[in-house]
């Protein structure tokens, strides 16, 4: 089958460089996905469009109402969905499939699809946090074919239907599979820890580990800390604000140049409680720095040594792994080389795209015969 000019049609309303827009990247960028000639719908400029109308892929850049507020709910979409359709036929985008990123972009997807005559609807469930108010208040069930991001969560979206759930797995460009650095002689002082303020991604964990460290350990000269993203708030952090500590804690902010930020330190930290995928770690671990990590999302698949991981949301086994490295540092090997082969073969991103080309094909050619 021969698919016409700009046939897939993807919606992400947030430009920020962050999971969903990383992986949205990789993806529309792949051989797989190109050869289907994707265009990207932005609500703002920012990384996203930046990085896509870099490669050239069309975008179209335009803001829309919340998919639940009270404009949408007033006819603010459809109108949005009849003037984005007026912008696509100017840029000669006649989309034979509309892709919404997460369960956000739903709506929008109806209200194009409706507006553009039908068009199916594919949609990447990638939230972990979703549940099933979320996935009936966003008609993801409605949409013709759904994927969910991890096991965890697809295996929780099949329970919300009787339709069975492909699983959407994350990949990565070759690109982004760099050597192993050399480890320091002397454990690092100064200690790179990725995140964000939210609670799921394990902050609190964190600072309830050092600060047990800390307290155990009379020796134990603190770090200097950078986290990414912002201070957590007092009540989802309270041994952060009740606690006096050695350590410093530095907060970054939002990170676009997530690995080149990291590429600064000799040791990571990955605390989430929770993961439908986990790219951050897997990314830091691409990059060659040496990487603790929590077991969710796809770290419990790969072949980590026990000294480089620990549970989600259990900081006493996670104060343990800091004690293990701080006084074992030159006796615990992270074996990055290894993980990156089992990346490279389990994740890679011509791999993982594959089954979402087949679908849009599948569902592209099924229109066209209408």
């Amino acid at each position: 089958m021969t698919l016409g000019t700009k046939n897939l049609l993807f919606i992400q309303r947030r430009p920020i460089r962050a999971g969903a827009q990383t992986s949205l990247a990789r993806m529309v960028l792949s051989n797989a996905i190109r050869q289907l000639n994707p265009a990207v719908l932005i609500a703002q400029s920012g990384w996203l469009s930046e990085t896509l109308e870099k490669h050239g892929v069309p975008t179209v850049v335009r803001q829309w109402p919340g998919p639940r507020s009270l404009r949408a709910r007033f006819g603010g979409l459809n109108r949005f969905a009849s003037n984005v359709a007026s912008m696509l036929r100017e840029k000669k985008i006649n989309p034979d499939v509309i892709i919404a990123n997460d369960h956000q972009e739903c709506l929008l997807a109806h209200a194009l699809s409706r507006t553009l005559g039908g068009v199916p609807i594919m949609a990447i469930l990638r939230t972990p946090g979703m549940d099933q108010r979320d996935f009936e208040k966003y008609r993801c069930g409605d949409c013709d074919v759904i994927f969910g991001v991890g096991h965890e969560l697809r295996e929780r979206i099949e329970a919300w239907t009787n339709r069975t759930i492909p699983i959407f797995e994350e990949g990565f460009t070759e690109s982004e599979f760099h050597l192993t650095r050399e480890m320091p002689d002397e454990f690092p002082t100064r200690i790179f820890v990725a995140g964000s303020e939210e609670p799921r991604k394990g902050f609190s964990d964190f600072f309830e580990a050092l600060h047990q460290l800390e307290k155990e350990e009379p020796n134990f000269p603190g770090w200097d800390c950078h986290l990414t993203g912002n201070r957590p708030d007092d009540e989802t952090s309270p041994c952060l604000a009740n606690q006096s500590f050695r350590s410093r804690f530095t907060f970054l902010g939002r990170v676009d140049n997530f690995i080149e930020a990291a590429s600064e330190f000799d040791l990571a930290i990955h605390p989430s409680r929770a993961e439908s995928f986990g790219l951050a770690p897997l990314e830091l671990i691409l990059a060659g720095i040496p990487t603790l990590v929590s077991t969710t999302g796809v770290v419990e698949k790969l072949e980590i040594p026990d000294a480089w991981k620990f549970p989600p949301g259990d900081p006493n086994a996670l104060a343990s792994c800091l004690r293990s490295l701080w006084q074992n540092w030159s006796f615990v090997s992270p074996e990055i080389h290894s993980i990156q082969e089992q990346i490279r073969k389990d994740y890679h991103i011509e791999h993982t795209v594959a089954q979402v080309a087949k679908e849009a094909r599948r569902l592209g050619s099924q229109r066209s015969q209408q």
